[in-house]
């Protein structure tokens, strides 16, 4: 009956995951671009991102997926996780695992501010990646539902121990437009 009971409670907790209001959306700012996916609801959930940047001669992307804990207080939303993020830059193909968190607060139907902001140190990063940070605030503003269109700043940094090949992926300001379902 022990058995019977867990399995419940995991298939209910993975059905509640799959039908969470989530946001799919891409950013665009001077030489980056990304796409990403979050939850937009309490709970478990999964996130994904990728992004790409012509800041240097080497074509330098990172991806990434992971698992947040979301909780909702009035009209924010304070989000806990942590992601497995792939890092091809300059030359290298590294991991990370960095930890971080989202803070989303909404301002009536049609506004929204949001911050966030990701790090991994060398305990939590392969090779010779020494460390990773990404993060961001922005604006979102929602003319017509599901359409959300966002204006923010973005940073993403990626250092290696020998100091030579680190590089700024992201640093400026970025338009966006989104899906809210």
């Amino acid at each position: 009956m022990n058995r019977i009971s867990t399995l419940a409670i995991l298939c209910t907790a993975l059905a509640g995951g799959a039908a969470q209001a989530s946001e799919l959306g891409a950013q665009f700012g001077n030489e980056f671009q990304s796409a990403y996916y979050v939850p937009t609801s309490g709970g478990f959930g999964l996130t994904g991102d990728w992004l790409h940047s012509s800041r240097h001669d080497d074509d330098d992307q990172t991806a990434g997926l992971g698992l947040t804990f979301s909780l909702p207080l009035g009209s924010a939303l304070l989000t806990a996780g942590a992601k497995a993020e792939y890092i091809d830059v300059a030359g290298h193909d590294e991991w990370a695992l960095p930890i971080g968190g989202r803070v989303d607060l909404g301002l009536g139907n049609s506004f929204g501010v949001f911050a966030q902001a990701y790090g991994a140190s060398g305990g939590m990063a392969s090779g010779t990646l020494h460390s990773y940070v990404d993060s961001e605030i922005g604006a979102r503003f929602v003319p017509i539902k599901p359409l959300a269109l966002t204006v923010g700043y973005r940073y993403n940094r990626v250092e290696f121990d020998n100091g030579r090949d680190n590089r700024t992926l992201a640093d400026g300001p970025y338009i966006g437009a989104a899906l809210r379902f």
